[in-house]
Formats: structure tokens, sequence, C-alpha cells
């Protein structure tokens, strides 16, 4: 498995990963309850609420990513980050807008789970939730895969990389003629050596 493969694969793992994290915190804890309420209200008002939520969201899904990335200490370049961002946005706002996820329950023969709200269940937000986490999160986490590796991040590593491994032998090198130069030193100390410090000896 080469460089390019490993890359693409831990960037895209992560990316997921941290996606999932950041959607439950954009989407529960930094989401304004007036927000929630107006975003699907077809009025300037509820445009606004919806537009608010999905950038913060989307700043939160970026921030969960980044932080991510730099703990893993994998390098993926910001404006592949951005782009990632972006279409998670774009998507978020189109299925917490509901007209598409009522079409796709239509289409599909399942209405009445959209509309059930009984019994602690409700449909509508399950689908939802669905849709963020079976096609929202995976499209943001491929696009940043798929950048990231276009534009060059695992040539990045692999030169990264190759430095680790140059600097590594140098050390080992370095460790190997130590005892030699030791060893140098203290038979250049040894008394009697070659006529030194004899007495008489020149």
């Amino acid at each position: 498995m080469n460089t390019a493969t490993v890359y693409r694969a831990a960037v895209l793992g992560l990316t997921w990963l941290a996606g999932a994290a950041g959607h439950e915190t954009g989407d529960y804890l930094v989401q304004l309850d007036c927000d929630a309420q107006r975003k699907q209200q077809r009025t300037p008002a509820g445009r606004r609420a919806l537009a608010r939520h999905a950038i913060t969201y989307g700043l939160t899904q970026a921030a969960t990513k980044a932080a991510a990335y730099r703990a893993a200490g994998l390098r993926v370049p910001v404006a592949v980050q951005a782009a990632g961002t972006a279409a998670e946005i774009v998507l978020h706002a189109v299925i917490d807008d509901g007209r598409l996820l009522r079409t796709f329950a239509e289409i599909t023969g399942k209405p009445t789970f959209h509309d059930l709200a009984a019994a602690g269940v409700n449909g509508r937000a399950l689908m939802d939730q669905a849709a963020h986490k079976g096609l929202q999160i995976p499209l943001g986490a491929l696009i940043t895969a798929a950048l990231a590796a276009r534009r060059g991040g695992a040539a990045d590593v692999a030169h990264h990389l190759r430095q680790d491994r140059r600097g590594a032998r140098r050390d080992r090198s370095d460790h190997s003629r130590l005892p030699r130069a030791r060893r140098a030193r203290r038979e250049q100390r040894v008394p009697g050596r070659d006529g030194v410090d004899e007495p008489g000896g020149r």
C-alpha cells in the first residue's frame, strides 16, 4: 500500500469521524432554539434562521475537523478543508429546509412515517438525521479526501517521512560514531602506551 493510498484513507476516516462529532455539536448544542423553530418557515425570517444555522453548523464542523487533523498530525490544506465545509453547509441547508426530504418521503412511499409524531417518535426528525449522517457527512469526507489527495497532500506527507527517515539515520550514525570516539580518547590516555609516561621514555 503506497503513501497516497494511506494518506487518502487517513483523511477520509478522520474527516468522517470528526464530522460525526461536529454534527452532534453543531446541530444540538450550537443551534439556537429560535432557528430550530423558524428555519422551515417560508418567510424572510425563516430563511435567515436557516442560513444562520447552516453557517454556525459549518463553522462548528470546520473547527472540530481542524482540531482532529492537528491532534493526529495529519496535514490537510486549508483550502481543501474549506471546500469540504462549504459542501456540507449547502447540503445541510437543503436537508433542513425540509421540502426535499418531504418529496423523498412521498416518492418512496414513506409519507406516514415522515409525518409520524406520536409515542415519542418523530419520523421527520429521524429521516432528517438519517440524511445528515448517511449522506451529508460521508459526502463531506469524500470530497475532502479526494481534494486533499489531488492537491498533493500525500506528496507532502511522503516528503516529511523521508526527512524523518534521513534524520533517524543521521542520529543512528552519530550514536555509532560516539563509542569509537570515546574508545579513541581512552586509548590516548592509557599510560605507558608507545613509551608515553615511562621513565626515560621518549
